[in-house]
């Protein structure tokens, strides 16, 4: 997989996303990263996130640009919960990227579970929000992993 160019700016202060202190996102920002392809030794979105979120057991705090809300996935509960996280009238995205944790739950009681997964091997083909599959809403959302 070749390096992604930058593209279009999708919210032009988001904060520092990447390592050069730009604060805008970029189209180039969404989607699994070249390491996330290289760790599950494929391209395939759906083996990417079955290498990662079934196999390495990695919860993940994702950004869905399509309707402005943070999320998380987090692995380390039984059932697995999916929530939204609640908006702060003044909230920029950076507190939330920096402090949230999934290893510690209390950190994000202000989200509303909204799915809940008896068996983590049914996400990829359950998961779905506003009538999007999680396929296309990572590949529309800044992903980060956090444990």
């Amino acid at each position: 997989m070749e390096k992604k160019e930058k593209g279009k700016i999708l919210i032009p202060n988001f904060w520092c996303v990447g390592v050069d202190g730009d604060h805008a996102l970029y189209e180039s920002d969404l989607g699994w990263c070249q390491r996330d392809f290289d760790d599950a030794m494929s391209e395939n979105p759906e083996k990417v996130f079955r290498y990662n979120v079934n196999e390495v057991g990695m919860s993940i705090l994702f950004f869905w640009v399509k309707d402005m809300n943070w999320y998380t996935l987090d692995m380390e509960k039984y059932p697995v919960e999916l929530r939204r996280l609640r908006k702060s009238p003044n909230w920029d995205g950076k507190w939330v990227y920096e402090n949230v944790d999934c290893t510690y739950p209390d950190h994000h009681a202000d989200g509303d579970v909204i799915m809940t997964f008896d068996d983590d091997s049914r996400i990829w083909n359950d998961l779905v929000i506003n009538g999007e599959h999680i396929e296309q809403i990572l590949n529309e959302s800044l992903i980060h992993d956090i444990g």
